[in-house]
């Protein structure tokens, strides 16, 4: 079973003023987790 409902592999965020590739985790329709690190969901969409 997956975390997250969705996780979005992001090009570039802007986050503590700097650009940072990043994964966004979001469940139940809210944005849950920002990491570095691989997240598995049962949607993934490539932002880049």
């Amino acid at each position: 079973m997956e975390k997250y409902d969705l996780v979005i592999k992001s090009d570039k965020i802007f986050i503590d003023g700097r650009l940072v590739d990043c994964y966004i985790g979001v469940k139940d329709g809210i944005i849950t987790t920002i990491s570095n690190e691989e997240l598995n969901g049962r949607e993934v969409i490539d932002a880049e």
